[in-house]
């Protein structure tokens, strides 16, 4: 199974091999993954970041899960546990929340309404919050990229660039 932690560490990897990377771009799990690394490792050598809804926080997505499963409190407080004993940190520690304004770089931030693991208003927030960010850039469902959007060399976030 893989975790925030691996996630990271594997578009690190990427990234190191890859220098100068232009940009990354992540969804869901992977992009809340992203994120936290670039709060972590703000040297890492990456020009622009599309993270298409990141959710906020680890514990949100646990409960989630957890409540769609009907777990017992039981089984959820043991998840917690063992999260904590594998990682050295509390599932509160994996907040974007908590770590979003230490993101340096500019990106862009994809918000859908009806997502039901990235709630909007933390979309909304996170991309209030991190310094270098674009938008968020609401969607209500597939993200159309504009011709001249894949065709500019570099990163570009211009507005009407990309369409939902």
């Amino acid at each position: 199974m893989t975790d925030a932690v691996e996630y990271g560490e594997a578009i690190r990897v990427a990234i190191e091999k890859n220098n100068p990377v232009e940009g990354v771009i992540a969804h869901s799990f992977g992009a809340m993954a992203m994120l936290l690394l670039l709060a972590e490792e703000p040297g890492l050598a990456i020009k622009a970041v599309v993270a298409n809804n990141p959710p906020a926080e680890l514990s949100t997505l646990i409960d989630i899960f957890a409540e769609r499963l009907e777990l017992p409190e039981s089984v959820l407080n043991g998840l917690r546990r063992n999260i904590h004993s594998r990682f050295g940190r509390p599932v509160e520690y994996f907040s974007l929340k908590s770590h979003i304004r230490s993101v340096t770089g500019s990106g862009m931030i994809i918000a859908d309404r009806n997502d039901a693991l990235a709630r909007f208003e933390d979309t909304q927030y996170l991309a209030s919050q991190w310094p270098g960010a674009r938008g968020p850039l609401v969607c209500h469902g597939r993200v159309r990229p504009q011709p001249t959007f894949a065709a500019r060399p570099g990163p570009s976030f211009a507005p009407g660039s990309v369409k939902c």
